[in-house]
Formats: structure tokens, sequence, C-alpha cells
């Protein structure tokens, strides 16, 4: 299963000598009617597939309209749908149909080491069908471990796809799962505009400011480890910033941080959202567009705020 991103390119990287074959799916996290986009992103997947020498099967997908999944999380209680509960199955049932072709092992990158997910060892390394088997992959590696991994291969990076938050640019650098890979590579010495990042030196005043003000989405055993993973990793003595993003000054104030007291403030999120919103889109389009999918994603996240 391959999108692009920092579980999956570690996975390929893993098992490139097997030539695997690529599944990537338009409708999982690009919806269907983003045609500009995925026409962007398929093309740097098949120039991938392309250069490794390898296949690469793409699937279309309504799945993600098909279910009412914000009431689903809150029936539920849960903080998501997707993730929590239906990744991995869904997408295993998307790929079975293609696996006749001689393929005898589905491999799915792992979520960060101890997540709460859909995907784990429990539920899907037990999924079989045929004479195929699923078998999570990378899971005795944390996320920040990863990137270490794809840095050790410098030649993957510029294929780096994080971000499910943006339709337009390939990395928005502005959503939390940005911020936090942009975190870990300057961290590692790697500037993120050689990962499709397009940030300038105020980037760390930003990831400051939102930290401090809880605008962050940062749940419990999710995102909260992942950034308490980069945290343990950053040095006694900090170099200074080679860079020039003012990462030294960060880095010595986010050692201490005390990330077990952070939590969500509801109106900062909130204005940090549709910031994010009219950063993607620009405020016309975000008007133009409010009748539909725009409204609706603001009241799912208003609702799970409340």
């Amino acid at each position: 299963m391959f999108s692009g991103g920092v579980d999956s390119l570690t996975s390929f990287i893993r098992h490139k000598d097997k030539h695997p074959d690529l599944f990537t799916v338009w409708g999982a996290d690009i919806p269907v009617h983003e045609n500009d986009f995925w026409e962007k992103v398929r093309n740097r997947i098949s120039l991938f597939s392309n250069t490794e020498g390898v296949n690469i099967h793409f699937i279309k997908t309504n799945m993600q309209q098909l279910l009412n999944q914000s009431l689903l999380a809150r029936e539920y209680k849960l903080e998501g749908w997707w993730g929590p509960i239906s990744h991995g199955l869904t997408l295993l049932s998307l790929f079975a149909p293609l696996t006749t072709k001689g393929i005898g092992a589905m491999f799915i990158a792992s979520p960060e080491r101890g997540v709460c997910d859909a995907t784990n060892l429990l539920i899907d390394n037990n999924i079989s069908w045929a004479d195929v088997r699923a078998v999570v992959d990378g899971y005795e590696l944390s996320r920040h471990e990863k990137i270490r991994y794809i840095i050790e291969h410098p030649e993957y990076l510029s294929y780096l796809r994080v971000c499910y938050s943006s339709h337009s640019d390939y990395n928005c650098g502005r959503c939390e799962k940005c911020l936090r890979t942009i975190t870990a590579l300057v961290l590692e010495g790697v500037n993120p505009k050689n990962c499709n990042f397009n940030i300038d030196r105020k980037i760390f005043g930003y990831i400051k400011d939102c930290l401090v003000k809880g605008r962050l989405p940062l749940r419990e055993n999710v995102e909260l480890d992942m950034w308490a993973d980069i945290q343990k990793h950053i040095p006694e003595q900090i170099e200074d910033d080679p860079l020039g993003y003012g990462s030294k000054e960060f880095f010595t104030w986010f050692k201490d941080f005390d990330l077990s007291k952070y939590k969500i403030n509801k109106l900062q999120h909130f204005l940090w959202l549709i910031a994010h919103l009219v950063a993607e889109d620009g405020v016309v389009k975000t008007i133009k567009r409010a009748p539909s999918f725009i409204v609706r994603s603001l009241i799912s996240h208003i609702l799970n705020l409340f």
C-alpha cells in the first residue's frame, strides 16, 4: 500500500529487493473530485514506480463518502472512524481482487509504534484470502525512527508526501502532520524544502505558537506520542542551525516543554482551522465551495470539539 508517506516509503525501501507491486488509492486521502491534484500525485508516484522498475496499480473509490463517519465516531465515542476502525480492512478489501496475479503477501505500513489504530498486528496480521496474507510492516519502528531510516536513503526524500490536508500543494506545511514532519526533518539536519515543503524562516516561531496556544489537534497516545518521540531525540547539546530556520532556539525550548499538560484550546483550534482552509483555497474559493464539503468539514470539526 503506497502513498509516498513516511510509513509506506519506509516499507518500500525495506522490501525493494523483492520488487513489490505498489497499490495507490484515489479516494482515501484525496477526494475523488480533486482531479487536478490527483493527477499531480499520480504522475509523481508513476515516476517513482518507473524509476524503481516496479508495477503500480491505481484504484479509485468513493468509500470515504459512503459512510457518515462523523456520526459513527460520535455514536461510538471515538475520535474518528477512518483511522481507528476502517483504515486497514477497507483498503485490503480494495486490493484483494488485484492479488490474483501471483501476489502472496500484502504489506501494510504500520502507524506509529504503540498507536491505537485500525491497522495493527492483532487485526491485519490475521487477515488472509486464498493464498495471500496481510503483513503489518515496520511496527517495531517509531515515526521518528522511520524518518531517520528514510534519510539514510536520501534519493527518496524528493517523493515524500505526508499531508492529508492539502489538495493543491504536495505538502501544505501548515497542518499538524506537516509541522510534525518538518520538526523531525530539521532535527535530523534535513532541509524540508528538499522534501516538498514550502517553508520560510518563520516556521519554528509558528510551530511554537501553535503548541503554546493549544491550536494543534494532538490526541493522547497518537499525535502527542509522536511529538514526544521527537522530543526525546533532541540531543543534550543542540548545535547551531545550519539551515537558517531558527531551530536551535526552538529545540532548546521544546526539549523542556511539558507535553503531558498539553490541552487543545477549542477557540484557538477553530480559528487555526479556518485560517488553514483560507490559506489552502483562498477567501473567494473557500466561500464558493462553502455549500459543499467545506461546510461539512467545518461542522464535523465543530461537533468533535464540543
